[in-house]
């Protein structure tokens, strides 16, 4: 069995993390990452079993409001998106592809999505602090909130609801349609 990236933090958790996350082997399809005892079909979290990154052109990013907000990102346009650790959440942004787009969602007390934002570039030099150079899209039409988010049928499985603390998560062209709507 492999071991579970998403829970890091679980203390009592019987999948432990290798003390270098980039030596797990993650097989080509994005459930398989998930797979531990919590999740024993994995691949049920999915819409599409056979999502790949190759095929995974959207994104989920969280931030706190206070730290960084979508208001910020406008004032700079460009920045670098850094200070995730989470080996699943690095993982997502190590393999990711100039022009990918997503998703800025405030977290803490707001847990709204805000905004848009593609990437500009990756260097994936450092595994497990790779610099993803990225530039502001849009302000959404209409924010959503977490509440209307897990209110869709389309996210009952996504990542986004079930692995709450996950920072980068990725979304379905759906997903990324019913945020743009």
């Amino acid at each position: 069995m492999q071991a579970c990236v998403h829970l890091r933090s679980a203390s009592l958790h019987p999948n432990p993390i290798p003390a270098d996350p980039s030596s797990i082997l993650y097989p080509p399809v994005l459930c398989a990452v998930f797979r531990c005892s919590l999740f024993p079909d994995p691949c049920s979290l999915f819409p599409v079993s056979s999502l790949t990154m190759e095929r995974m052109a959207y994104f989920l990013f969280k931030t706190e409001p206070d730290v960084y907000s979508f208001d910020d990102f406008l004032g700079d346009k460009e920045t670098t998106w850094d200070g995730v650790t989470n080996p699943t959440a690095v993982k997502f942004l190590r393999e990711m592809k100039a022009g990918t787009k997503w998703i800025f969602y405030h977290t803490g007390d707001e847990r709204t999505a805000v905004g848009t934002g593609a990437v500009v570039s990756v260097d994936p030099a450092d595994p497990k602090a790779p610099i993803v150079k990225v530039k502001v899209g849009k302000r959404l039409k209409k924010a959503k909130t977490l509440a209307a988010i897990k209110a869709e049928a389309l996210f009952a499985k996504s990542p986004l609801v079930i692995i709450g603390r996950l920072s980068v998560v990725p979304l379905t062209e759906e997903q990324w349609d019913w945020f743009l709507a």
